[in-house]
């Protein structure tokens, strides 16, 4: 702990950039990719009311398929974005390169992880609002038992205290979980290091320690090498380039 500690602490600044940077793009380029979903899928309802008026139903039907779809198109687009630029902080700590080096280095990560991505924002969503309800639900009903009117918009109406008490809830629960964000991100990079970076790990392993001993076939290995069961032969391997994504020769 004390030496991430240190190696956050050394890099605090190139972190802080970094991540002023991301939230600009990415803000930016949300309010730029939504903004024409919202344009297209309005258009489209719109048409969709000009061809079927003469029934409601079917222009229900054909407005919500159309919304949905431009709703995931444009979400699709939003990670692919994003995606780009998760891996930067674990660049800059892991291997010690500046912000527009790992921005580099995390683009040439980050290729084909679009759904690996939208799918840990989508399980941190719901484990946030998770945790969010083992505590706003019996506020609500402390609340509700007290006279507050939960459910109103009128902020008039609602006491200081329950503002107080909801507020306090969602950033404990948000700052609680966000550690579950990063370690989502950080298994998503070593794993994008391993695909891409892994095999040639284990072939320079190989060149120069020779191969892989056996283990007795009643053990069970949960950490298989990806290379075990091939044995590539010699004069590819001699072919092979020098070069390697990780620099090592």
């Amino acid at each position: 702990f004390r030496e991430t500690f240190r190696n956050v602490r050394t890099r605090l600044g190139g972190l802080i950039v970094a991540s002023i940077i991301i939230a600009v793009l990415l803000s930016f380029t949300g309010a730029m990719i939504f903004g024409f979903g919202i344009f297209v899928a309005l258009f489209a309802i719109g048409l969709a009311v000009y061809v079927f008026i003469y029934s409601p139903f079917l222009v229900f039907i054909v407005s919500l398929f159309f919304s949905a779809v431009i709703l995931l198109g444009a979400g699709w687009l939003f990670f692919l974005v994003a995606s780009r630029l998760a891996y930067v902080p674990q660049v800059m700590l892991v291997e010690g390169q500046d912000v527009f080096a790992a921005i580099g280095r995390s683009t040439a990560l980050a290729s084909g992880n679009v759904k690996r991505l939208a799918a840990l924002f989508v399980f941190t969503t719901v484990a946030t609002y998770s945790a969010l309800s083992l505590f706003y639900i019996p506020l609500g009903w402390y609340a509700y038992l007290e006279g507050v009117p939960v459910f109103t918009f009128d902020t008039d109406l609602i006491p200081a205290w329950y503002e107080i008490a909801s507020q306090f809830i969602w950033q404990a629960s948000f700052i609680l979980l966000m550690p579950i964000w990063m370690i989502g991100l950080c298994l998503l990079y070593v794993d994008e290091r391993v695909r891409h970076e892994g095999y040639d790990i284990e072939l320079m392993a190989r060149r120069h320690l020779g191969e892989i001993p056996a283990v007795p076939i009643d053990f069970i290995n949960p950490l298989q090498p990806a290379l075990a069961n091939q044995k590539p032969p010699e004069q590819s391997l001699k072919q092979k380039s020098s070069m390697s994504p990780l620099g090592l020769n």
